[in-house]
């Protein structure tokens, strides 16, 4: 059975996921298996719906399998996001290939890897970074102008592309995965809005939805145009339930308690956090009256709003970068459908780690409990965030939604 592995947020599910999984569906391969954010995502945020729900979104809408990615690769830059992915593909212990979105070409893209990964020009983009208070990625790019490669620094400015570069980084040494490139049309790009085609980027619907408050939250016409019936149905009844989408305002005072706690030694133990930040962090967390606030005050050239939100979320949830350094320790199931449920048979004897349907089967096991801890807790501190806030802690006990194919017809 050809597999084909797709890393992702779905955060909201949008058509221009569906066409992603579609397309990766023509190009042969018999099962998609989605590896997907939990309740945390990689631009230092709560996704908007809980993991469950945009599991079976995927699978509504042509996914096989769902597996949760990690928490505490889910929340890293793109580097370890993408190399978080990739290990957890790999540790299914499945070939195939790892299906993703970008707009270069692919032979540039694979350029671009071996180039960007020789020791004189990451040493040089490291050195213009801390001279002019940059980014790396935005060091990198200067340089690459600067050595006139601007075919390649035009690369970077697509977040896609971006990714696109780490996963194939990632793969490189990895026998079991090659890539397969979906290209991205303009009107379907990262942040592209298309309304007559019915494409937008999950930014642009996530604006709708935090400007829409009442359980009729999907039913506005732009809305409806740019997200899958199937999915739809399946946000627009857990609205009706208090269940979706989270609450900004109950996210940002749980997260600004979760952090107010933490000091200048608990911020160095968290991967990104170099030359004094710990110190600048504190400081600004201390003085003012919110996250943002915080976060703003702290933010430069070189720390930039993305890479200090993933700081502090990772802070709050208590990932270290010894935590984003090591491998994933177990598999967790979140949605299948008939030919999902076939490859996890298959899985029984290939999978490198266990693979589980519950936190409850793996929570007691010596070499799987610091991330059990961790998916613990993203679960918690999430439904403590929905418009009807959950007590206890189910999604720990949750088993996997499962969809017959029937079903889906």
């Amino acid at each position: 059975m050809k597999t084909a592995f797709i890393i992702a947020e779905y955060n909201p599910f949008h058509n221009g996921h569906r066409y992603h999984i579609e397309q990766t569906r023509k190009s042969g391969v018999e099962a998609i298996i989605v590896l997907l954010s939990g309740n945390f995502v990689q631009r230092g945020d709560i996704a908007v719906a809980d993991r469950f729900l945009r599991a079976e979104c995927a699978v509504r809408c042509g996914a096989d399998l769902v597996l949760e990615l990690p928490v505490k690769y889910a929340v890293a830059n793109a580097s370890k996001f993408a190399r978080g992915g990739v290990l957890s593909a790999n540790a299914c212990g499945l070939e195939g290939v790892l299906s993703f979105g970008a707009s270069a070409d692919p032979a540039l893209l694979h350029q671009a890897v071996s180039f960007l990964r020789m020791p004189e020009v990451m040493e040089r983009a490291s050195l213009l970074s801390k001279e002019k208070g940059k980014s790396y990625p935005a060091a990198l790019e200067q340089l690459l102008r600067e050595m006139k490669r601007d075919e390649l620094a035009d690369l970077l400015g697509d977040p896609n592309n971006i990714l696109g570069l780490e996963y194939i980084k990632a793969m490189q040494g990895c026998e079991r995965l090659s890539p397969l490139i979906i290209e991205r049309s303009q009107e379907r790009g990262h942040d592209s809005v298309n309304i007559d085609a019915g494409f937008a980027g999950a930014s642009f619907i996530r604006s709708l939805i935090d400007a829409e408050k009442s359980v009729d939250i999907l039913q506005g016409e732009v809305i409806q145009s740019l997200i899958p019936a199937e999915a739809k149905s399946i946000l627009s009844r857990a609205a009706s339930t208090g269940s979706f989408p989270v609450d900004r305002q109950k996210y940002e005072l749980m997260l600004y308690a979760r952090i107010l706690s933490k000091n200048a030694a608990d911020f160095r133990q968290i991967d990104n956090v170099s030359q004094g930040l710990e110190n600048k962090l504190t400081e600004a967390l201390r003085s003012s009256s919110t996250v943002t606030e915080a976060l703003m005050a702290v933010k430069s050239k070189r720390y930039t709003l993305a890479r200090l939100r993933q700081i502090v979320v990772a802070a709050a949830l208590g990932i270290t970068r010894e935590d984003t350094d090591g491998a994933p320790s177990f598999l967790r199931v979140l949605a299948f459908n008939d030919t999902g449920r076939k490859v996890l048979a298959r899985m029984r004897e290939t999978a490198e780690v266990p693979v589980v349907t519950n936190l409850s089967d793996v929570s007691r096991l010596a070499s799987c409990a610091r991330d059990a801890e961790l998916d613990y807790l993203e679960g918690k501190l999430f439904d403590l965030c929905l418009p009807t806030p959950i007590g206890g802690n189910p999604s720990f006990f949750r088993h996997p939604v499962c969809i017959r194919n029937a079903e889906k017809d």
